[in-house]
């Protein structure tokens, strides 16, 4: 919570009730405990993230969504820049999030 000082990385959101850390890479495929390796997300960008509907790309760290997803409430972020923490020792890994990006365009084409 206080690396992204509390708010969503992607939608702003503050109410920490609906806030989550998401794993960029999981457990099952070797992620770790540390902060490079996670995301602050409100619980539905959460669920998105996991099922590989959306990811952020490593180059610029912009939102992509699947075009699966058409509701407006969550294509508006399409492309828009995520929160990164002040203190760059916090920043989500590039190398994680390139593996990510990688599973996320598979997913995308299928």
């Amino acid at each position: 919570m206080s690396v992204y000082e509390g708010k969503c990385a992607v939608t702003g959101c503050n109410q920490q009730s609906v806030l989550e850390a998401a794993h960029i890479i999981g457990f099952r495929k070797r992620g770790r405990y540390e902060a490079a390796n996670g995301l602050l997300l409100r619980a539905d960008w959460h669920t998105l993230f996991d099922l590989g509907l959306r990811a952020i790309n490593p180059r610029g760290f912009r939102v992509e969504l699947s075009d699966r997803i058409t509701d407006k409430e969550y294509t508006r972020f399409h492309g828009r820049r995520i929160k990164i923490p002040m203190d760059t020792r916090y920043a989500p890994s590039p190398a994680a999030l390139r593996a990510r990006y990688e599973r996320f365009k598979k997913i995308s084409k299928s």
